[in-house]
């Protein structure tokens, strides 16, 4: 599971409304503090602490409402009075469905194999759907055409799923995603030639930001044919990206 930071706002909210609960008093008609461990989002527990805290402090010298440490791993600590427990456990469950939510949209990668030869460009229409990265080719490959040899996309799994496809002219594509807060895939594209298609051999670990068009390989092809080289370009498209 992971939480972006625009969930913070929604857990702040939650938390402002912690003076319209009731819960149970000291004598002194003042909750009594809880200590109370909660698991949170590998990687989350310093900025769901440090947002916990500047809520609970209090105004000036004043006694805050309470405290919230983030010393052990994955673990939020916090020290508090009942009705603000109330609000962490619905923000944290509010949190967690909606990473739930999003995790649920399958995700897609997007590959090009494009060769960089002398001449003209041979299929310029797939150009746009490149975006930027179309004009990074340009500047690095000036003067040269572009052919476009195969487009292909893959549904990837949620967390170390492994997904497979064998495209329409033979090549292998396998993608395990991996676990983190950072979209990382092992990509292994493989084939054995034949007709147009030459022999290839592509593994790699891959970071993708969401929505950026990479040049994920630059293969010579001089070993294959008349020379050139083919293009490994890959593209995330999530949800929301």
């Amino acid at each position: 599971m992971s939480t972006r930071p625009v969930t913070l706002p929604a857990l702040l909210a939650i938390l402002m409304l912690v003076g319209c609960r009731g819960g149970d008093s000291a004598p002194d008609g003042q909750e009594l503090p809880e200590l109370r461990t909660y698991e949170v989002p590998a990687g989350q527990a310093d900025v769901l602490a440090e947002a916990l805290n500047e809520v609970l402090a209090g105004p000036g010298e004043q006694a805050g409402a309470g405290r919230a440490s983030s010393r052990l791993p994955g673990r939020l600590v916090v020290l508090a009075p009942g009705s603000v427990h109330d609000s962490v456990e619905e923000a944290l469950a509010e949190m967690a469905g909606s990473a739930d939510e999003r995790v649920a949209q399958p995700a897609t990668l997007r590959i090009w194999l494009v060769d960089v030869q002398p001449g003209q460009d041979q299929t310029p229409a797939f150009e746009k759907s490149l975006g930027d990265a179309i004009e990074v080719i340009r500047t690095r490959f000036a003067g040269q055409g572009l052919r476009l040899v195969e487009e292909a996309s893959l549904g990837l799994p949620s967390n170390h799923g492994l997904a497979t496809l064998t495209t329409g002219t033979g090549n292998e594509i396998s993608v395990r995603t991996l676990p983190g807060n950072v979209p990382t895939f092992d990509v292994e594209l493989l084939s054995k030639g034949g007709g147009e298609q030459v022999p290839l051999e592509f593994r790699s670990r891959l970071e993708l930001a969401p929505g950026e068009t990479v040049i994920a390989a630059t293969l010579n092809k001089g070993r294959w044919d008349k020379g050139g080289t083919r293009l490994v370009l890959m593209r995330l498209d999530a949800p929301g990206s």
